[in-house]
């Protein structure tokens, strides 16, 4: 079947906007997060509740080789850099939910052309950031004290994509796909609008769209095809760039090739963060912090994570609660506490953590070390105590004794390191349950068998009940 024919399927948009839907949907609350709507005001909680037409309203569109995609509205919001902002395009509910449709059929189409060196906006166990910081991480294991790191980042990477350029790419792999080039002319001379000017763009493609990720995945193929077949130890995420090697010639020459490439598509790599790390010398890279051979949360993820915490704990959140005794600080630590397990704080932490703020908390076993997220403990604790009594001081910790957190029910994202990392250490055992059933303690009597079993079958006993209390979360 023809990648067209795919997209103006029915079920194929139902399940490209359930896609959009689990991003913004909180099944738990059954509830929709904020969203700022597009050029026709339309929210994904509005779209929803009329989706049989609309979704007929997304086929015609494809259907309909004159119509145009509705225009884009600039948006700006602001970067952790004090002054900074990044540009969002904001689209409508029709016309994501069209380009998102689209992206799905494209991944499954061009996947099998990019290289294992490519690690972003690709499905399977084996691609995005914790497979790529794992690649590196056992790079420096293998070569320890030896290696040399070269890191760089594209500079304004989207917006130098060049929409002619692109389209060769999409026609070499699309040679049968008339309409559904004709889509993506349409999607690269998307309108948009800044401060109420309509503008086509010439050069660069909006950020927020669901095609975009593919479409800077497909832009740099060729230097992704140039690195693997040179042998070099290169790593690609979106535009940030990591070479690793014993060689410091080897880094010199691979570096040089990587400029060249990029100098052919008019691209540059930013000066202000391209950097060349020595052997035995700490760095970042996605969220990672690699140093002494070990991998440890990096400081931009402690950052987001501390921003995250002031939001939604704020100073003045819960300036009504008393707490001048101790009966009164108590009860207003478990009502703060109960907001987080409840999910009345956007959730628990360590379950929205775990989903959509801050992606990188997935990948719990990559970590070597429980030094970050004691410290994102110590941080949560004290930003509940400044809530609380109003002001930070080190005398909060008396006043509120580190005691009453566990008594009451704190859930410590160092226990979830813990709990996390030993159940992946146990996946092997789970492969009893192929041999032995769900009953598998039952499944097999040591009575018998002849003498010296008994002892095999009391160390098995042991391994079962460690890992059920595992799962369970008891240990």
């Amino acid at each position: 079947m023809r990648l067209f024919e795919k997209i103006v399927q029915g079920n194929h948009l139902l399940a490209s906007f359930n896609l959009i839907k689990e991003k913004w949907y909180n099944e738990h609350r059954e509830s929709y997060q904020y969203t700022i709507p597009g050029i026709d005001g339309l929210t994904l909680e509005q779209f929803e509740r009329d989706l049989s037409a609309n979704l007929e309203a997304c086929r015609k569109f494809l259907l309909d080789p004159d119509a145009e995609f509705y225009p884009q509205i600039l948006t700006r919001v602001p970067k952790r850099e004090a002054g900074k902002f990044r540009e969002i395009y904001l689209m409508t509910m029709r016309d994501k939910v069209v380009q998102k449709a689209i992206a799905v059929a494209l991944e499954n189409r061009l996947d099998r052309h990019f290289y294992p060196n490519l690690y972003a906006f690709r499905r399977g166990k084996y691609y995005g950031s914790m497979q790529a910081g794992r690649k590196v991480r056992d790079f420096l294991k293998a070569n320890p004290n030896r290696t040399w790191v070269w890191k760089t980042d594209i500079s304004d990477y989207f917006d130098s994509i060049r929409p002619d350029t692109l389209l060769k790419k999409f026609a070499e792999y699309l040679p049968d796909e008339p309409e559904l080039m004709a889509l993506l002319k349409k999607f690269v001379n998307h309108r948009r609008s800044d401060r109420g000017i309509f503008h086509s763009p010439t050069l660069g493609l909006p950020t927020g769209s669901p095609l975009s990720p593919i479409c800077a995945n497909l832009y740099l193929i060729e230097l992704d095809r140039q690195m693997f077949r040179s042998g070099a130890n290169y790593l690609r995420y979106i535009d940030d760039i990591l070479v690793v090697s014993t060689d410091l010639d080897h880094i010199h020459k691979v570096r040089q090739q990587v400029e060249s490439k990029l100098g052919e598509y008019r691209l540059k790599v930013s000066a202000k963060k391209t950097f060349l790390y020595q052997p035995g010398e700490s760095f970042d890279y996605l969220g990672y912090r690699f140093a002494d051979l070990k991998v440890h949360v990096g400081e931009s993820s402690m950052k987001t994570f501390r921003q995250w915490i002031q939001e939604i704990l704020p100073r003045e959140r819960y300036r009504d609660l008393p707490h001048g005794n101790p009966e009164e600080r108590r009860a207003s630590l478990k009502k703060i506490l109960i907001d987080f397990n409840t999910g009345k704080l956007i959730e628990n932490a360590s379950n929205a953590l775990n989903q959509h703020q801050i992606p990188w908390i997935r990948s719990f076993p990559i970590v070597d070390s429980d030094d970050s997220f004691k410290e994102m403990d110590r941080y949560v604790k004290e930003r509940i105590r400044m809530v609380i009594m109003g002001v930070a001081s080190k005398k909060n910790r008396e006043l509120l004794p580190e005691a009453w957190f566990r008594e009451l029910g704190y859930k410590s994202l160092t226990n979830a390191y813990y709990r996390i990392t030993r159940r992946r250490s146990l996946a092997p055992y789970y492969g009893w349950r192929r041999y032995f059933g769900n009953n598998f303690l039952e499944a097999y009597d040591p009575k018998k068998k002849q003498r010296g079993i008994a002892r095999k079958w009391r160390v098995f006993k042991e391994k079962v009940s460690f890992v059920r209390k595992a799962i369970r979360g008891e240990i």
